[in-house]
């Protein structure tokens, strides 16, 4: 029984820090969203097609759209 208990417990422990990691990127997500679109209301101009992120060889510009869009990018295929 006591073996059955600290094996709940662990795993109580692991979903609350997953839940708070999961809370820790969504935050991250809308951050850079809000940034990205800080950024898109300064330059004033609508793109045609959705921007998309440099290649992993390029570095961008930190701060940059794509920058932005390249941090965005990670944090969805980690999801």
């Amino acid at each position: 029984m006591a073996a059955h208990q600290a094996s709940t417990a662990e795993l109580e422990a692991l979903v609350r820090q997953l839940r708070q990691e999961l809370a820790d990127k969504e935050r991250l997500i809308a951050q850079l969203q809000r940034q990205l679109a800080q950024l898109g209301a300064e330059a004033g101009a609508g793109e045609s097609s959705p921007p998309q992120p440099p290649p992993a060889s390029e570095e961008a510009p930190p701060g940059s759209r794509a920058d932005l869009l390249s941090q965005l990018d990670k944090l969805y295929q980690d999801k």
